[in-house]
């Protein structure tokens, strides 16, 4: 029995579960793939999983300024004068 459409949401979050599992062992995959090769060939460099760039770290700020705050900070840093 189908209560509410739960079974077809149900499926739908496995479904996508199982589509972000797959597109992380692949991207994984090859992103080692990618480094072993660099590293032997005497290079360096540090890929993002998949995971990181479709879920990117939110950056706190210290004090979030107004758009006047931010104008006034330029116009005092570079000497422009408003007409």
């Amino acid at each position: 029995m189908d209560l509410f459409g739960v079974d077809y949401l149900f499926e739908n979050a496995l479904e996508y579960i199982r589509e972000m599992q797959y597109k992380n062992y692949v991207t994984d995959a090859l992103k080692a793939l990618v480094e072993i090769t660099i590293k032997v060939n005497g290079g360096e460099i540090s890929i993002p999983s998949y995971h990181e760039i479709v879920n990117p770290k939110q950056i706190k700020r210290e004090s979030a300024k107004t758009a006047d705050e931010i104008v006034d900070e330029i116009i005092s840093n570079t000497g422009i004068k408003l007409i």
